[in-house]
């Protein structure tokens, strides 16, 4: 058999194409590999899962440029919104516009804390258990005192 030429970009572009679409059709690397080889040009295992994991990574990019996208457009929607309830004088809605852009942004502290000692609403704590914790007292004691009292 002849040595492999290089691809051209094209060429490259095309190949992918067709072996995202056999992968999508659940065929295996190796029958990938066997489908897609010609007289020119031998398509290794090797070779394939290579350029699967170029078209995965891709894909991957692309769903979180839609996801962005998605976001910038529900940003602009809620500033939109934000200036006429200030041209209102609309205070709960412009409140309402700072909430959901907090929101999507992913600024919001979370309220529920998932650790080694299990779900608690971080929101029940005291001001002395705060206290406690901020001068690096064991959060685990801290935690357990508000269980064990019912907090």
């Amino acid at each position: 058999m002849p040595a492999t030429k290089k691809l051209s970009k094209l060429e490259k572009a095309k190949l992918k194409v067709e072996i995202a679409r056999l992968g999508l059709e659940c065929k295996s690397q190796v029958e990938i590999s066997t489908l897609l080889s010609t007289k020119e040009r031998r398509l290794t295992q090797q070779m394939v899962s290579y350029y699967m994991r170029e078209v995965e990574k891709e894909w991957l990019d692309d769903a979180k440029m839609n996801v962005e996208k998605a976001r910038g457009r529900e940003i602009a929607k809620i500033n939109h919104l934000e200036r006429k309830y200030w041209d209102l004088l609309k205070y709960e809605g412009v409140q309402w516009c700072i909430e959901q852009r907090t929101k999507l942004l992913g600024l919001e502290a979370p309220k529920q804390f998932t650790g080694l000692m299990g779900n608690f609403d971080q929101t029940k704590l005291t001001i002395e258990q705060l206290e406690r914790l901020a001068a690096g007292e064991n959060p685990f004691a801290v935690i357990a005192a508000t269980s064990i009292s019912g907090n």
